[in-house]
This record gives structure tokens, C-alpha cells and sequence, in this order.
């Protein structure tokens, strides 16, 4: 199996991130992975927003909207306790999985960091 990809992501809010790219813009094709995590970081204040599986084509073109919300995180609690978590895994299929170029994450609170990492397909 490979090695896990980790991506920690700083909110832009309103401004959602790729997870296979870890910017505003997916890769060119699919990205296969076996399995992601994302978790809302200590310290921060606002929720984590994670849209799976919107089309990169769609997302950059008409755009994410309220209905393709999937999970939202709970906020970190203080300064030292992190926030809600979500992971999907797919191991059992050798053929397709979890193309993660169609993840993308957001936040409600500029600023937080939103903890995100996945392993690929190889």
C-alpha cells in the first residue's frame, strides 16, 4: 500500500480546496485513493465543510453549491481539543475506489486548519 498523503488545509472561507491538489483547482484526471481523513484542528472556532463527490469539472465551472454538502465537522473545542471527524475507505474495490479529486473542503471560519489526508492508489 502507499504511503499516506498528509494535506493540512488553512480556510479561506467560501473558497473550497481539492483534496487531491490541496488547492482551488482538481487535478487533471481522477485521483484513486483507498481511503481520506479530515479532522477540524485544535484551536480553531468555525465547522468543516466537506463536499464528496462533486465533479472537478463542475466544481470550477458552475460551481459547489449548499445541496453537494456531504459532512460538516464540529469546531475544535479550545485551544488543545480538535474538532469532528470523517473518513470513507473503500478497500475492497481493486478496480475503482475513492477518486479524491472530487473531494473538496471548506470551512465557516477563515483561518482554521483543517487536517486532511488520504492513500492513494499505486
Amino acid at each position: 500500500m502507499a504511503r499516506r498523503i498528509n494535506r493540512p488545509i488553512t480556510v479561506a472561507a467560501g473558497t473550497p480546496v481539492n483534496l487531491a491538489t490541496g488547492t482551488t483547482q482538481p487535478a487533471s484526471e481522477p485521483v484513486w485513493a483507498w481511503e481520506y481523513f479530515v479532522q477540524m484542528k485544535s484551536g480553531g472556532s468555525g465547522k468543516g465543510l466537506i463536499y464528496d463527490g462533486v465533479p472537478a469539472s463542475r466544481a470550477t465551472g458552475t460551481g459547489i453549491v449548499a445541496g453537494d454538502l456531504t459532512v460538516e465537522l464540529a469546531p475544535a473545542a479550545g485551544p488543545v481539543n480538535p474538532g469532528g471527524s470523517y473518513d470513507n475507505a473503500d478497500y475492497s474495490n481493486d478496480r475503482g475506489g475513492i477518486d479524491i479529486n472530487e473531494i473538496w473542503i471548506d470551512g465557516s471560519h477563515t483561518g482554521d486548519v483543517i487536517l486532511a489526508s488520504f492513500v492513494p492508489k499505486v
